[in-house]
């Protein structure tokens, strides 16, 4: 990658009811502690609430709560490696080690296990590091089935572990 490039892109969720403050923290906190260079998005109907460095994108569908997790893997993403924090986690020291882990080692998605595995899911989707249009079957099935799964038990996470075959946990 060529000097100044970004490293990875940042992508955080705030849709409908979130306070645009979660996402501008986010930012700022994944500012302090990457270590190297990326650049922020956020997924968000309130783009003029965002902090001017953030870069908005516009959901592609409409979904409610944490379903909007699954626009991440679709077509409207930026090209490269993609970061996707939920805006209630908290960076409290570097993670640059846990970045660069996960761009040498992760082949389909890196993620952290699901502490208690909540519902039997090992899988947790509250950061997630993939390459952009390499699980577009994740958001195809997602598109495709929203009306179906909108109130799966368990939710994004529960839905979306048995579909991901090569999930490498970066806390193991």
């Amino acid at each position: 990658m060529n000097h100044g490039q970004a490293m990875f892109h940042f992508i955080t969720i705030c849709v409908g009811s979130y306070a645009m403050e979660y996402a501008n923290k986010s930012f700022s906190m994944m500012k302090r502690h990457a270590g190297m260079s990326f650049t922020p998005h956020c997924i968000t109907d309130h783009p003029e609430q965002l902090d001017p460095a953030i870069h908005p994108i516009k959901p592609s569908m409409e979904v409610t709560g944490w379903w909007n997790k699954m626009l991440t893997f679709g077509p409207d993403m930026p090209e490269g490696w993609i970061v996707v924090m939920d805006v209630d986690l908290l960076i409290l020291q570097s993670i640059r080690q846990e970045l660069e882990y996960g761009f040498a080692h992760v082949k389909e998605i890196g993620a952290y296990s699901d502490a208690i595995h909540w519902m039997g899911c090992k899988f947790s989707s509250s950061f997630m590091i993939f390459r952009s249009g390499a699980l577009a079957h994740v958001y195809e099935n997602f598109r495709a089935n929203y009306a179906q799964i909108e109130d799966h038990p368990g939710g994004d996470q529960v839905w979306l572990g048995p579909q991901l075959q090569g999930v490498c946990y970066l806390d193991e």
